[in-house]
């Protein structure tokens, strides 16, 4: 810090070195969900769908977030299935 770095021009050059975050927002798909064993993890609140394809569960996820605090989460299944949803 507090030395200037001849790549990082403000309007010439666009890196992730500028310190705007811009980058950020085209990772957020990247960790809505994950799974691991037979838990699932809803990480994020964004609409979305999940097909969970080895236990071919769909998780559809229906928000307004963060206008609304209201959250819709809809599970289907081919067949009865156990796992453990877990929600951050």
């Amino acid at each position: 810090m507090g030395g200037f770095k001849d790549y990082n021009k403000r309007f010439e050059d666009f890196t992730c070195c500028i310190g705007t975050g811009m980058e950020n927002h085209a990772s957020y798909n990247n960790s809505i969900y994950f799974h691991h064993g037979d838990k699932l993890y809803v990480n994020q609140y964004i609409p979305s769908v999940l097909c969970w394809k080895e236990k071919e569960i769909e998780l559809k996820q229906e928000t307004l977030y963060p206008e609304d605090d209201r959250i819709v989460i809809g599970l289907s299944c081919k067949q009865a299935t156990s796992f453990t949803l877990t929600i951050r």
